[in-house]
């Protein structure tokens, strides 16, 4: 998906490739592209930029699962060639959430004393990903600057994020929102929230669930956190880690994909992780 979604924003940004049809989103009524090789939402004709998406709805839930995927290579895949590839690709979702949470991956796996080769492929990711961004800035592809740099001047300027791309809204107003529907009943959550846009923040699931619902939801990372920690698998609390800070902008929601990845993990690394899971 990570790489078709690269050839598609090559053919959109330098081809003029148009997509196929769009229908509209049952949740939000915004439509979605189907280029053929990739889907989104995030669209030239209906945003004036292109950010692909795979088979999910917008380029954010991409980079998300991609960083499972990443995490799920490091862990018990052990390919460097997947790893180079998803970094690169997923960069080009341009989400800010996944570039810090790529930032922490570096920091904790690939940015070694004793591995120059890694270290100097991370500073070069970077190096790269950050000139080429700036360059854009008033360029036909400006959108690469404002979905990168853009973005972080208007966290700062203003102190909240506006994601004006999706035409959704203020995150923090919904951030506040979902904080005040959770003192509602914080034990259990309120029925009400499950009609409530609130978005995408920490508090949303706690407004839903409650903080026994919650801490049920997120028990496989618990689990999986406690039991590395007690084997000293530093490795695997790193991956905790790294998907807990995922939660501030993307929380864990209640559907079939987010469970079996959940346990997916929790499976794997009580089971004796393999050097390569196609061999085993």
């Amino acid at each position: 998906m990570a790489v078709l979604g690269v050839i598609t924003w090559i053919l959109v940004n330098f081809f003029n490739y148009s997509p196929l049809y769009f229908v509209p989103d049952r949740a939000d009524e915004r439509p979605i592209f189907n280029y053929i090789l990739t889907f989104t939402k995030s669209d030239v004709f209906a945003a004036n930029t292109f950010r692909y998406a795979g088979f999910f709805d917008e380029p954010g839930a991409m980079a998300y699962w991609g960083l499972f995927a990443l995490l799920f290579n490091r862990l018990f895949v052990k390919d460097k060639k997947i790893e180079i590839v998803l970094i690169v690709c997923l960069l080009l979702t341009f989400s800010m959430g996944f570039y810090l949470q790529l930032l922490f991956y570096f920091l904790f796996f690939m940015i070694s004393k004793t591995n120059k080769t890694r270290t100097f492929f991370a500073f070069i990711v970077v190096l790269l990903m950050a000139l080429g961004a700036s360059m854009m800035q008033g360029t036909k592809n400006d959108y690469i600057y404002e979905s990168t740099f853009g973005r972080v001047e208007r966290l700062l300027e203003e102190g909240q994020e506006s994601d004006a791309a999706s035409g959704i809204g203020n995150r923090a107003e919904y951030q506040e929102k979902a904080y005040r529907e959770f003192t509602k009943s914080p034990l259990t959550g309120t029925a009400e929230a499950d009609s409530l846009n609130l978005g995408d923040n920490i508090f949303e699931p706690l407004a839903k669930y409650g903080i026994l619902g919650t801490l049920l939801m997120y028990f496989p990372l618990f689990y999986v956190f406690f039991y590395a920690a007690k084997r000293k698998q530093l490795d695997v609390i790193k991956a905790i880690i790294i998907i807990l800070i995922g939660f501030f902008h993307r929380p864990l929601h209640m559907n079939v994909l987010t469970l079996f990845m959940m346990y997916s993990m929790l499976t794997f690394v009580i089971r004796k992780p393999v050097k390569r899971l196609a061999n085993g």
